[in-house]
């Protein structure tokens, strides 16, 4: 998947009920973590606009580095509006682009 900017994760022990840390994913969808061995919970408090909240998940750390990828759906999508009559695109019609709550973008 291509690299998510500005989403928002805390990590947790196993049981998920104590915050170790809140992160913010960087440009290239990443954040740092230093952790000791053990299993850690990943939840997801926001993601940007357009994306969807993916699942919360445990997760184990090795000895040594390692990573944990969260694929997170969603996001821009490109398309084409055509205004026609009886099939024929109509020249000249405009218009407003807005979102689920009527606001223009």
């Amino acid at each position: 998947g291509v690299p998510v900017a500005g989403a928002v994760f805390e990590v947790r022990n196993a049981t998920c009920s104590t915050v170790f840390s809140r992160m913010r994913t960087g440009t290239d969808g990443s954040f740092p973590v230093t952790a000791f061995p053990g299993t850690y919970c990943l939840v997801p408090v926001s993601v940007p606009a357009g994306f969807t909240l993916p699942a919360t998940r445990t997760f184990v750390v090795p000895a040594g580095a390692f990573t944990v990828a969260v694929e997170v759906a969603g996001g821009p999508s490109t398309g084409q509006v055509v205004a026609s009559s009886g099939g024929v695109p109509v020249a000249g019609a405009v218009f407003e682009v807005r979102n689920a709550t009527c606001s223009t973008v």
